[in-house]
């Protein structure tokens, strides 16, 4: 709490401490510095104490929203984990996957929330309770048992003041939690009764009078002590959240009653003795606040929180000269302290500090720039004390402007809050410069060693070109597992064992010198120690979806649970991001038009020979392609018209 900042620069202070600097005060700190504005989602500050002269720190909503370089991937690029998940069920229903299991799944599923919880805590702690919600909101909706998510939600509610919806998930959460200690209860008499029987019949069959448990399995035991957890019950944390709700109500008499009974309960829990100071000064009990703020104090003396209540008891009582004390302990102790500030300005202003009092108000106000009661102050120590009506009709001003900003985003829906469009960092298709530049690197490379990978999404025409390599000359490698059907009359051409690339790699050598079908979404599993070139099959993804689903109710599977829109938007994102990996790892890559081979199939063979540099025979590649078998169509117009991401 007491870190420290060296920095040099003009206008810098040279040997002066810093208190309550940490690492991530340091951007904001140097944008200031440049003359630059500091995002109000960052959550660092500017040491605006280290410069000569305090500089009036510029911000802007976010870094995010302004157009440029962020280093962050691009909107393309950023695939939904929900999405993404599904969209392997669609795969998995065609037969060009291993299916990753029920396990898999349930182990997958869990971390997706896991994630989400956590990036949900990650806005909490922001402050950026909007962001939480919808996070929260879907986790216990898929997991309503799961009471962790719902008092993060209430939280959520109570902080943005829907009341409503907090005072209910508070009382889902006592009915829950009362359910599933009902119901541990009954598992734990039964796993008792269990492993009793199991006892006496180990005893029978030994025929040994002992009574000698029956071993418990490591599971087993993870499942007791989970149910022993659930089936106990702290009596008081319903009186912490219903205090807590009473509170936002502006309930204070009934949240004190909830609370005392916490604290006869919990007598050294500071943070306990802070909310119920807080709780006070609501109700205009001064005397009583500063007592438990006291007693906060008394167990933890290095309470930032306990200190900056303590401020507010004294200046209720013009006990100023203390009250400034108590909030320069609170500022030395935790900088980014907005309140703490206020109060030291306060304080300060009444004491006759003027100037000082500004600086601590300035203060206040680049930490929250939305502090209107702050700038309140300031118009009238520049009206009445420093006698500057310039600055007093600036804070005036602002302080309309505070008010009118915090009125427009308690009455903004989540909805409505606006998203900043993103610059794509994808802005030129790289399929020629990736073969190209791949190319010079695998000139010396003896062909025998080379793997020739057909690849694209399922139904993008992988199997035709793997047909044109076959009647061109080419070897493929494939099992004849996957016999012809309606969907692909002249055969897959498929090696079962690249179904299984991300976990077993063992048969990469047999390919070789050969060409092989890998779709798109398992060359990222490629180990690097092989030579490969790659003709990427590329198709209208509408198209693609229309031959899938087809395929998909012919053999009465069931593929991935999503719309149209969220496969498309998944399929194309991942393309993106499989092009950039190829590019990446420079593997040598000829992006082919599906609706040009069949259009064109002499012209796109030239260009398949020219890319492989083999002596292959272009008219009998020409010949397997079959305009026929071109069954999902979107009109060529039509193509054109729909918005596309460039990759």
């Amino acid at each position: 709490p007491y870190g420290m900042i060296a920095m040099k620069g003009p206008g810098i202070k040279k040997d002066e401490r810093i208190y309550g600097a940490n690492l991530l005060d340091i951007t904001p700190t140097l944008l200031t510095l440049f003359g630059l504005p500091v995002g109000k989602d960052m959550e660092g500050k500017a040491l605006v104490q280290a410069f000569e002269t305090p500089p009036k720190v510029k911000t802007v909503p976010s870094w995010e929203e302004i157009e440029g370089d962020h280093g962050r991937h691009p909107e393309e690029m950023q695939l939904n984990p929900v999405e993404a998940r599904e969209a392997i069920k669609q795969l998995v229903a065609m037969g060009y996957i291993e299916d990753p299991g029920e396990d898999k799944e349930k182990a997958a599923r869990a971390t997706i929330r896991e994630n989400n919880y956590n990036l949900a805590q990650a806005y909490i702690d922001a402050s950026r309770y909007r962001d939480a919600l919808p996070l929260l909101e879907a986790l216990w909706k898929e997991e309503p048992d799961e009471i962790r998510y719902a008092t993060r939600l209430a939280n959520c509610y109570r902080v943005l003041n829907r009341l409503k919806e907090a005072r209910e998930t508070v009382d889902l959460i006592v009915e829950t939690k009362k359910r599933l200690m009902l119901e541990a209860g009954k598992k734990l008499q039964e796993i008792a009764k269990k492993k009793e029987k199991e006892a006496q019949v180990k005893k029978t069959k030994d025929k040994k009078e002992t009574n000698e448990e029956v071993a418990l399995s490591e599971k087993e035991k993870h499942e007791i002590r989970r149910l022993r957890s659930q089936a106990t019950i702290n009596p008081f944390e319903a009186d912490v959240m219903y205090g807590n709700l009473l509170f936002s109500e502006g309930r204070y008499e009934r949240a004190l009653e909830h609370l005392l009974r916490v604290e006869k309960a919990a007598p050294q829990h500071a943070g306990l003795h802070i909310q119920l100071g807080s709780l006070l000064l609501k109700m205009k009990n001064n005397t009583e606040a500063e007592r438990f703020f006291r007693k906060a104090l008394d167990i933890d003396q290095e309470n930032a929180q306990a200190y900056s209540g303590l401020s507010q008891a004294l200046l209720s009582r013009k006990e100023n000269t203390e009250a400034a004390e108590a909030a320069l302990n609170a500022v030395s102790l935790l900088y980014h302290f907005p309140q703490a500030h206020f109060s030291l300005g306060v304080a300060l202003h009444r004491i006759g500090y003027y100037e000082r009092a500004v600086e601590a108000f300035q203060v206040a106000i680049a930490q929250y720039p939305d502090y209107a009661a702050a700038h309140r102050r300031l118009v009238t120590l520049y009206t009445f004390h420093l006698k500057n009506p310039e600055k007093a009709e600036a804070h005036q001003q602002e302080a309309i402007a505070c008010r009118e900003r915090q009125k427009k985003k308690k009455r903004m829906k989540i909805s409505e809050m606006p998203e900043a469009p993103r610059k794509s960092a994808l802005d030129s298709d790289p399929s020629t410069q990736v073969a190209m530049a791949a190319m010079i690197e695998s000139v010396s490379v003896d062909k025998k060693e080379v793997i020739t990978i057909v690849s694209g999404l399922p139904r993008s025409g992988t199997s035709m070109m793997m047909q044109m390599l076959t009647l061109g000359g080419l070897s493929s490698l494939t099992d004849k597992q996957r016999e012809a059907d309606e969907d692909n009359p002249k055969g897959y051409l498929e090696f079962e064992k690249v179904k299984q690339l991300r976990t077993d790699k063992s048969w990469l050598p047999e390919a070789k010198g050969k060409s092989v079908k890998i779709i798109a979404q398992l060359l990222q599993f490629l180990p690097k120690k092989y030579h490969y070139r790659v003709i990427f099959m590329e198709r209208d993804i509408h198209e693609i979806l229309a031959s899938q689903t087809k395929m998909i109710e012919r053999s009465g599977k069931a593929g991935a649970k999503l719309t149209q829109d969220q496969l498309y938007r998944t399929f194309n994102k991942q393309v993106q991001q499989i092009k950039i990996h190829l590019m990446a790892r420079k593997i040598p890559t000829l992006y082919v038009s599906h609706r040009e081979t069949i259009a064109s199939p002499l012209k796109v063979a030239a260009s398949v020979k020219h890319f492989m540099g083999d002596a292959l025979n272009e008219t009998e590649m020409a010949r397997a392609v079959d305009p026929t078998l071109y069954r999902q169509q979107v009109k060529a117009e039509s193509v054109d018209s729909k918005k596309k991401v460039k990759a």
